[in-house]
């Protein structure tokens, strides 16, 4: 596919005539894999009450790769999800980010998730939380292990995070272009 795998997504108010958010709701995504897309492997925006288990998505943004364009896309992307559990996923090769938490994500279980030789592993970007992220491997990506962008209530237990390129663990709290309409 010279795109993105699947998309998942609930009605966005911000992008459609109705004034009330609409979640695609009780979702389960089990045993898939979505490999070698041009963009992407999976992506989900405004869900609730998601269970995301023994999926993997790799090799992933190769279209980008040939265009210089790494940072924006990733193996898997969670936008919006609320109330998450993603086990056992695998993410490997992939031009881009292993898995990452984009906005707004709310009371979410990653767990027994292997995440290595991608440029990041693991991205939480301007997201509430809870977050537990436990029995993990992060390794061997090209440039950030685990990368944290404005996140709250996050707990790490029991991953190796190791032999990442730039760094393993990488935190930053600066919300100051987060600010304005957004």
């Amino acid at each position: 596919n010279g795109g993105i795998g699947w998309t998942i997504r609930g009605n966005n108010p911000y992008i459609s005539s109705h004034y009330y958010y609409y979640p695609s709701e009780r979702l389960t995504i089990r045993r898939n894999v979505s490999n070698y897309n041009g963009i992407a492997g999976l992506e989900t925006l405004f869900t609730r009450n998601m269970l995301v288990e023994d999926n993997e998505t790799s090799y992933n943004n190769w279209r980008g790769e040939w265009g210089g364009l790494t940072a924006g896309w990733t193996g898997s992307r969670f936008y919006r999800m609320h109330d998450g559990i993603v086990r056992r996923h695998r993410s490997v090769g992939n031009f881009a980010r292993g898995l990452w938490f984009d906005f707004d994500n709310a009371n979410v279980l990653l767990e027994d998730s292997y995440l290595c030789n991608n440029v990041d592993g693991l991205k939480f970007e301007v997201n509430q939380g809870p977050f537990l992220v436990r029995n993990c491997k992060i390794s061997n990506n090209s440039a950030l292990g685990l990368y944290v962008r404005v996140a709250g209530d996050l707990r790490v237990e029991n991953c190796e995070i190791t032999g990442n390129g730039a760094t393993q663990i990488d935190l930053t709290d600066d919300m100051s272009h987060y600010i304005g309409n957004n």
